[in-house]
């Protein structure tokens, strides 16, 4: 399986253009604990099935 990673400034960047798009607050909070968290639900694999979407869910939550 290929990954495509994205730098933390492509992430900052993308974000910055759905926050023009659709609204929102800009900004960043806390975004190098978030990835953290995230990180570590994906990769770490606590449950059987549905890591990713418990990592995105968390983090959203975060």
């Amino acid at each position: 399986m290929n990954y495509k990673y994205l730098a933390k400034e492509n992430i900052i960047q993308r974000h910055k253009k759905i926050i023009e798009a659709t609204g929102g607050e800009k900004g960043m909070l806390k975004f190098s604990r978030a990835g953290i968290l995230s990180r570590g639900i994906i990769s770490g694999h606590p449950f059987v099935d549905g890591n990713k979407r418990a990592g995105f869910e968390a983090t959203d939550i975060f």
